[in-house]
């Protein structure tokens, strides 16, 4: 598993298992991303609303931070976990 960290100038990607903080310079500032413990945040970011930064932790799916033009996705995982639910 592995997080895939897109902003305007490339992409980078982590492995889930490692501990690493990134700064991404993104359309109205940085946006720092964390990675530790197989989980996935935005620690800070120069943007208004900061709803990337109080959305918290993800082991899975996606963070956007809309106005920068910065996307961390979790890639791969285990393939007989669930996507979705419904009843």
């Amino acid at each position: 598993a592995a997080f895939r960290v897109t902003g305007p100038a490339g992409v980078t990607v982590v492995p889930a298992g490692v501990d690493e903080r990134l700064v991404v310079e993104g359309a109205l500032g940085s946006v720092v991303v964390r990675v530790s413990g197989g989980d996935a945040w935005v620690e800070s970011a120069d943007c208004p609303d900061q709803v990337c930064v109080h959305g918290g932790r993800i082991s899975g799916g996606a963070i956007v931070c809309a106005p920068n033009g910065v996307v961390v996705r979790s890639e791969g995982g285990d393939a007989d976990a669930l996507d979705a639910r419904s009843r």
